[in-house]
């Protein structure tokens, strides 16, 4: 399957040409894996796993493996493209992003009749892209995968002048900030503890975005409403406090109260517009009734 170097500067498949940095390969096997990448990850992260591929074919011709029995190129395409495949919508989020990537890109390589020793090859250079100080240990085509992800991220800054790195940006810019990998791998590992157990990328990243999180909210707590009331407006239901004069007034509107029956008074009861009178009034009314001498 070897396809050997593609370097020149033919065009590649988004029209460029890009002296100096690798085509991009050709076949069936390569547009169905970049599909799959482009239509369920986001561009960033397309863009990322391109780059990935092109830092580990500068990688390889630099360190003289091109033409060693391992290297593949399609299969260092496939492994390099499709990385991150877990942090797309066709990932369940019940596994690390690592081995749900490895899963989908399997079964991809397998609909399209690659042998099963070679599924396998991308399966692990793909389940161990992340893994530093173990990827390296596992075959020319999981270093060189694993190399090409941490150089893309800038943990990973030898083997490759500067000069072809700053080509690669040019002709495959970022396009977003340096966090879109990050969040991306965090919001797969809060989807579920399988998909964060302890130890792993996704685990010590979400724990690190919590953790912000709360130093944050420490920072700028929220405020907390008190429900009992201010001092002077206790027992006063509008929040106002009482004044004499208002106490007052309140207690002469009260209605005379009316004179039981038999006690000697010629006070009727008063009236319902009376009652509503000033007790002054109404009371005056009640001891000198219309008609009546004194």
């Amino acid at each position: 399957m070897a396809l050997g170097p593609l370097s020149g500067n033919r065009p590649d498949p988004y029209g460029q040409r890009v002296n100096d940095v690798p085509a991009l390969p050709p076949g069936p096997l390569a547009a169905a894996s970049l599909s799959l990448v482009q239509a369920t990850a986001s561009a960033p992260i397309a863009d990322h796993s391109i780059r990935t591929f092109l830092y580990a074919r500068l990688l390889a011709g630099h360190e003289g493996r091109l033409n060693d029995a391992a290297y593949d190129e399609d299969l260092l395409f496939a492994a390099c493209v499709m990385h991150d495949l877990g942090l797309g919508s066709l990932a369940a989020g019940q596994a690390r992003f690592e081995v749900e990537g490895a899963d989908l890109a399997a079964k991809l390589l397998t609909e399209h009749g690659v042998a099963a020793p070679e599924v396998d090859r991308v399966w692990e250079a793909i389940a161990l892209h992340s893994s530093s100080g173990i990827a390296h240990r596992r075959g020319l085509l999981t270093y060189l995968t694993h190399r090409g992800v941490f150089i893309d991220i800038g943990r990973d800054t030898t083997g490759i002048p500067a000069g072809l790195i700053q080509r690669v940006r040019t002709a495959y810019p970022p396009r977003a900030g340096e966090r879109y990998l990050a969040d991306a791998i965090a919001d797969h590992a809060a989807r579920s503890e399988a998909a964060a157990p302890p130890g792993s990328l996704g685990f010590e990243l979400l724990r690190q975005r919590r953790a912000e999180a709360a130093l944050e909210r420490a920072r700028h707590p929220a405020p907390v409403h008190d429900p009992r009331p201010r001092p002077g407006n206790q027992g006063h239901p509008q929040g106002g406090a009482r004044h004499p004069l208002n106490e007052r007034a309140s207690a002469e509107a009260l209605p005379l109260k009316p004179t039981a029956p038999g006690s000697g008074s010629a006070n009727p009861a008063p009236s319902t517009e009376s009652r509503h009178l000033p007790v002054t009034a109404t009371a005056r009314t009640a001891r000198h009734p219309r008609g009546a001498h004194s």
